[in-house]
C-alpha cells in the first residue's frame, strides 16, 4: 500500500466520521425552539371580573384557588419548564381563565345532596408571544369532570393536570405521546 493510497482512505475514514456530526448540529441548529423550555413563560390567572385567587379561599372537600396555582407551578416546574414573572420580549405569556363553580360536597349524590362547596368547572387556555420561530399552540378548554358531570377533581388534582396539559400541548403532541389523563 502506497502513501497516496493510504492517505485518500485516511481521509474518506475522517469524512466519514465527521460527516454525522455536522449533519446532526445542522439538524439541532434547524429546530424551532420550544416554548417554556428554551425561553420563559409566563403564567397569568384570570379568575373573573374583579376576582384573584383570593376570591376562593379553601374549600372544604375540593381545596382553594391557592392549590390549583402552587400544584400547576409545580407540575410544570417538575417537567423542566422555565417559569417567569414577568414576560420580557420573546417569551410565551400562557393565559388561564378559570370558571369557578358550585360542587356537590357529598362523595356520592343522594337525597338532600349539599351544593355548597365550590370548584374548577372549567378552564380555558389562551397562548401569545413567544420567540421568533416558535410555535405556538393553540387555545384549549379544559373541563374538570370525571366522566359523570357531578364528580370533580380537587382544585390541587386540576392544578397537575392543567400542567400535565399544558406540557402536552406545547410539545408532546406533535410527538405522538399519549394525551394526560384525569387523576379522579
Amino acid at each position: 500500500m502506497n502513501l497516496d493510497s493510504m492517505s485518500r482512505r485516511c481521509g474518506a475514514l475522517a469524512l466519514a466520521f465527521f460527516l454525522p456530526a455536522r449533519t446532526l448540529a445542522a439538524q439541532n441548529a434547524a429546530a424551532p425552539p420550544i416554548p417554556c423550555r428554551d425561553f420563559g413563560c409566563k403564567l397569568i390567572f384570570d379568575w373573573g371580573p374583579g376576582k384573584t385567587v383570593a376570591s376562593y379561599p379553601q374549600d372544604r372537600r375540593y381545596g382553594g384557588g391557592d392549590d390549583f396555582e402552587v400544584k400547576l407551578r409545580s407540575t410544570l416546574a417538575a417537567q423542566g419548564y422555565r417559569l417567569v414573572t414577568t414576560a420580557s420580549e420573546g417569551e410565551m405569556t400562557i393565559v388561564i381563565r378559570a370558571t369557578v363553580g358550585r360542587a356537590m360536597c357529598d362523595q356520592m349524590s343522594g337525597t338532600n345532596t349539599d351544593y355548597s362547596c365550590q370548584t374548577m368547572r372549567e378552564a380555558m387556555l389562551g397562548f401569545s408571544g413567544g420567540a421568533a420561530g416558535a410555535p405556538i399552540p393553540k387555545g384549549r378548554s379544559l373541563r374538570n369532570s370525571c366522566g359523570d358531570a357531578t364528580v370533580q377533581m380537587t382544585m390541587g388534582q386540576f392544578g397537575q393536570y392543567m400542567g400535565d396539559m399544558i406540557a402536552f400541548i406545547i410539545e408532546k403532541e406533535k410527538k405522538g405521546e399519549r394525551r394526560p389523563s384525569m387523576k379522579c
